[in-house]
């Protein structure tokens, strides 16, 4: 594939039409930054991200992106749904989100907590309250989800991850359940939060904060498999192989800031390549059927063509239209080896 051709297949994949409109400020996230040095480390160069990772890979025929991580930004909550003296907040949840409800393993709120303001009282309960609406006469109403007690910076504040898996499988199953949520803290006397301090509300940072609530999915990875390894490619170049014509692998380099596309925000530059050259009796064919279509070529007009033998998947980081932040494999984007066939 071309450049352009891999531009067009990404985007297919992905099931965008067209790129999404999305700036990368986002990256600023604590859980986002995190993610990208991650995925550095695991591709040994910080810049490429051209394994499967771990010796997967995946099948020709695997075809769309598959998520295995997930971050949902905090937004605001449906009009119709008018909590007061709060202001819910409200992750909304996409097509492909629920598409992968069967093989979600986490789901995590993480919030932003001020430290302990007063040393003698380090612990705080935050309490979970999930938006109703009562069926028969529309009122909207809070529900406990879920009490957390947490012990608080002394000098600092840090981030918290409230597990809501059950929560958010329920939203998945009925997005009309899907209305928000309201989370409180309050600073307690003792480790059992038995007894709340008089005035010790703590201020949970909101949406508009550099400190944003989000909630993270984890999915699991379940459709990959492991394969054994093959024979070394037939790898050419053109400082080493200028008068190579033979069916070969020949490097590709694809960059995404070539493209304008901020919303790709790992990797920004990957090993791709290509297939090209002539599969004229003679070259050594892939398979035995390689080698008889060749043969059959000397009579007929048919013959085999240089094409990929193997491809692997990369890992990406990005952005979709709604700045959700999703990580991935997408499959069969990397040529390993190729073939005439």
């Amino acid at each position: 594939m071309k450049k352009q051709s891999i531009k067009e297949e990404i985007l297919r994949r992905l099931n965008f039409d067209t790129a999404p409109d999305v700036n990368s400020s986002i990256v600023s996230s604590p859980v986002v930054r995190n993610l990208i040095r991650k995925l550095e480390a695991e591709s040994g160069s910080g810049m490429m991200s051209d394994q499967a990772g771990g010796g997967w890979s995946v099948d020709m025929d695997d075809y769309h992106f598959r998520p295995s991580s997930m971050v949902i930004p905090a937004s605001q909550a449906p009009q119709h749904v008018q909590v007061r003296d709060e202001t819910p907040l409200y992750f909304k949840l996409t097509d492909r989100v629920i598409d992968s409800r069967k093989d979600l393993d986490n789901a995590m709120v993480n919030i932003h907590l001020p430290a302990a303001y007063n040393p003698r009282y380090p612990h705080a309960k935050i309490t979970v309250w999930m938006v109703t609406v009562d069926k028969k006469g529309g009122g909207v109403g809070l529900t406990k989800a879920k009490e957390q007690v947490v012990e608080l910076r002394p000098h600092s504040g840090g981030r918290v991850s409230l597990h809501l898996l059950r929560l958010v499988k329920i939203w998945l199953k009925k997005s009309s359940e899907n209305l928000g949520l309201v989370i409180r803290a309050n600073t307690c006397t003792a480790p059992d939060c038995t007894k709340f301090v008089s005035g010790g509300e703590l201020q949970v940072a909101g949406m508009d904060s550099d400190q944003a609530p989000y909630l993270q999915l984890e999915i699991r990875r379940t459709a990959w498999r492991a394969r054994a390894k093959r024979t070394a490619p037939n790898t050419c170049s053109e400082e080493q192989d200028p008068d190579t014509t033979e069916c070969c692998m020949w490097p590709l380099t694809i960059d995404f800031e070539e493209f304008g596309w901020e919303w790709v925000l790992f990797p920004r530059t990957y090993e791709a390549n290509i297939c090209s050259g002539s599969c004229d009796l003679g070259t050594p064919a892939e398979h035995p059927h390689g080698s008889l279509t060749q043969m059959v070529g000397l009579h007929s007009t048919a013959g085999p063509c240089c094409s990929p033998r193997k491809m692997t998947a990369i890992n990406m980081l990005y952005l979709d239209q709604d700045y959700n932040v999703i990580l991935g494999k997408l499959p069969s984007m990397k040529v390993q080896r190729c073939g005439c066939k």
